[in-house]
């Protein structure tokens, strides 16, 4: 893994120092999540030294979504200020019902982000409930179309509000957001 943390840190680096009229979204799923947090972590730890950085003062990366994320949730909720001082906007999609995420927890005896629970992240990034979504019985392939519909949303600038009702409910007790339910 640290050899992709290092290829990933230095295109990440490509990425942030290279004028480009469009913004750049960085997307990971499952254990990529864990290389691309790590790598962000590295580049943000680098700039705090004293290197040199373009674009201070502003994200250099317009979103971070994070879908199923393996990450260790404490490392995570320790290095969000580090992310967000990266990302623009972080998103990511976890749920309830991911077996997958349930081993990693269990081999690892950390909570992992993706396992949707109390988190306690929803203050400083968006935290979306995909529980509701039709997945394998592993619980860890909910990308089908309530997923991309909605990160389409995002991608076009849709605030948590606008996309409520359309790929996005509230749970009214929780006032958590969700992949809408679809009735296929």
């Amino acid at each position: 893994m640290l050899v992709n943390q290092d290829r990933a840190r230095q295109v990440l680096e490509i990425l942030r120092t290279h004028d480009s009229a469009s913004s750049v979204v960085l997307v990971g799923h499952s254990m990529g999540c864990r290389v691309l947090t790590f790598a962000l972590r590295d580049i943000e730890l680098i700039r705090d030294k004293g290197a040199s950085s373009p674009k201070l003062g502003h994200p250099q990366f317009a979103q971070l979504i994070l879908i199923e994320p393996d990450v260790d949730a404490e490392y995570f909720r320790e290095n969000v200020p580090r992310l967000r001082a990266m990302c623009g906007h972080v998103t990511v999609y976890a749920s309830s019902h991911d077996n997958a995420l349930r081993f990693s927890q269990f081999l690892h005896d950390d909570p992992r982000l993706g396992e949707l629970g109390t988190q306690g992240l929803a203050k400083k990034i968006n935290v979306i409930d995909a529980s509701a979504a039709k997945t394998d019985w592993i619980g860890h392939s909910y990308d089908g179309p309530p997923l991309f519909e909605d990160i389409r949303a995002l991608l076009h600038g849709a605030t948590l509000e606008e996309r409520t009702g359309k790929t996005l409910e509230q749970n009214p007790v929780t006032k958590v957001y969700r992949l809408k339910k679809t009735l296929s």
